[in-house]
């Protein structure tokens, strides 16, 4: 068995296995902020670069529950250099492999 490990608050890693992890296709309701503060940019972002606008709501509110400064989630939105197209890939990328079975289990291990 193959194993990733993620090394942080365990607060993040739960939040981001709960999103990204254990239901890719239930349904998604970003934090209020998120849909305020970038809502309307998400979906022209979405529509621009042919995506599910839920990948980016993903992202963008993750990045605001783990209280990434808003100038750093601008930059990412309003940049150029394809991190934001490479963070998508990163999602689908995991939701593929949810639904096709190469993540079979996800399990978080307090270290002592």
């Amino acid at each position: 068995m193959n194993r990733i490990s993620f090394h942080g608050s365990t607060h993040v890693i739960k939040d981001f296995s709960d999103r990204f992890l254990d239901s890719p296709h239930a349904p998604f309701e970003p934090l209020e902020e998120t849909v305020d503060r970038y809502g309307p940019q998400l979906g022209a972002i979405a529509s621009s670069i042919g995506v599910d606008i839920r990948y980016l709501e993903k992202i963008v509110d993750f990045m605001v529950s783990c209280d990434l400064p808003g100038s750093r989630i601008r930059d990412l939105l309003e940049g150029d250099s394809g991190e934001l197209e490479n963070m998508v890939r990163d999602v689908q990328l995991l939701e593929e492999y949810v639904e096709d079975g190469t993540i079979l289990d996800v399990r978080i291990e307090d270290e002592l």
